[in-house]
């Protein structure tokens, strides 16, 4: 995804590299994306073996130099490099929105992981809810369906609300929200609204509005009774009959900036009752009814999956978190490096799905290619070493190709994800 010219560029630029040649910027970031595999445990110390095995004899480095780069000016260098694969990964598309979704521009789904630091971190990144001092990141993602991989990263102390990591601008103009209830705020709502984007969220429990009118999917006596109810009490009512409720409400909140009044604001509520469980799910969306149908925005909510899926397999496969030091640099480089990682890993996802057959494309999975990946890392890092060195390849990129996709291809011929409706 990015040439080794450009690494080069970001190393100096982000000050890592100025007239030193003791240690070179390409062979260090691609040891560091490529250097481990899922099922060990990663430390500075087999870093520089693998380092040194990248580089010519007479350019290898001993441990306290290879430690001493790991600092504030190694940190802006990775983070050069995540800013660019991400700019870069956004420019492509990797899958395909179907049937009302065409309409947007892109499905963004909102969440945010926490990954364990070293507790002398504590001050840096305060954990919150502990009887013990430790120490948390918050790992704020905004994932694109369309890119198959983060559209944006952050990065926050853990005891920063959820709701602060999401920020609204005009970028969401176009754009269908996915978030969850530690996002759920109206002023929120309302922003989005604003800029002319649309989203899909969980309600809370203890959230109250008033209904204004219900769709036609309801008995009119019945409707009659709960216009004007709070929307708790109208499940209450509709409950023993197990009808599903498509209605408009009206809420109302308290923008910021504003230093008194409330203001009103109308939504659509949507509760949709499971049979299993018999309890109803309920949403709040600004997408009118005829455009998406109750039902469906259930069906849509679920893809929120897909984002705890590329958790996982940061964590899993790319070992987000797991190299744990008290220094601070160390720290912040290992929370970017396994992102920039899975950027790769789902980029070449993308390529091999735009490459073959449908039939096949419909049975690769993203969580087979990851784990197929993550075995094949230190494969596909010596070969670009030897490439940088201007040596032939110890192993054939076809042949690397070709482990890669027929791992990554599902025995279960008919068996689809719960968003092949939506996308692929």
């Amino acid at each position: 995804m990015t040439s080794f010219q450009e690494i080069s560029c970001a190393a100096v630029e982000s000050g890592f590299i100025i007239r030193s040649r003791k240690i070179f910027p390409v062979e260090f970031l691609l040891t560091l994306i490529f250097g481990f595999y899922s099922k060990e445990e990663p430390s500075i110390s087999k870093f520089l073996r693998i380092y040194n095995s990248l580089v010519d004899k007479e350019k290898k480095v001993v441990y306290s130099s290879f430690y001493e780069r790991f600092n504030n000016e190694a940190l802006a260098f990775v983070d050069k490099c995540l800013e660019n694969y991400i700019s870069r990964q956004k420019g492509g598309v990797n899958a395909e929105l179907k049937g009302y979704l065409r309409t947007f521009k892109d499905v963004l789904i909102k969440d945010n992981t926490i990954v364990r630091v070293h507790s002398y971190l504590a001050n840096k990144y305060p954990a919150t809810r502990t009887r013990r001092i430790t120490a948390g990141i918050k790992v704020s993602v905004l994932l694109s369906v369309v890119c198959n991989g983060p559209h944006s990263v952050t990065f926050f102390p853990e005891k920063t609300n959820d709701a602060k990591t999401l920020i609204i601008d005009p970028w969401v103009k176009d754009i269908l929200l996915l978030i969850d209830r530690g996002f759920f705020k109206f002023e929120v709502f309302a922003q989005i609204v604003d800029y002319g984007g649309s989203f899909v969220t969980r309600l809370k429990s203890s959230t109250t509005s008033d209904i204004v009118s219900v769709g036609l999917g309801i008995p009119e006596k019945m409707r009659k009774k709960i216009i004007g109810l709070d929307i708790q009490k109208a499940i209450e009512v509709i409950k023993p009959h197990k009808l599903d409720i498509d209605a408009i409400v009206t809420v109302r909140y308290y923008p910021s900036g504003k230093k008194k009044g409330e203001f009103p604001f109308k939504l659509r509520f949507i509760a949709i009752f499971n049979e299993d469980t018999d309890e109803y799910h309920t949403y709040f969306t600004n997408i009118p009814e005829h455009e998406l149908a109750g039902r469906d925005v259930a069906a849509l909510y679920a893809a929120r999956w897909d984002i705890e899926n590329l958790f996982r397999e940061a964590k899993s496969e790319n070992l987000l978190g797991r190299l744990k030091s008290k220094n601070e640099a160390i720290t912040e480089i290992f929370i970017r490096i396994p992102i920039i990682r899975l950027i790769i890993s789902r980029e070449l996802f993308g390529v091999a799905r735009r490459m073959l057959e449908a039939s096949v494309v419909m049975r690769l999975k993203k969580r087979s290619w990851a784990i197929v990946f993550a075995e094949n890392a230190r494969q596909i890092l010596y070969n670009l070493g030897r490439q940088k060195r201007g040596l032939r390849v110890s192993a054939p990129w076809r042949d690397i190709w070709e482990t890669l996709v027929e791992g990554a291809i599902s025995p279960h011929v008919n068996r689809k994800t719960h968003t092949s409706k939506l996308y692929i």
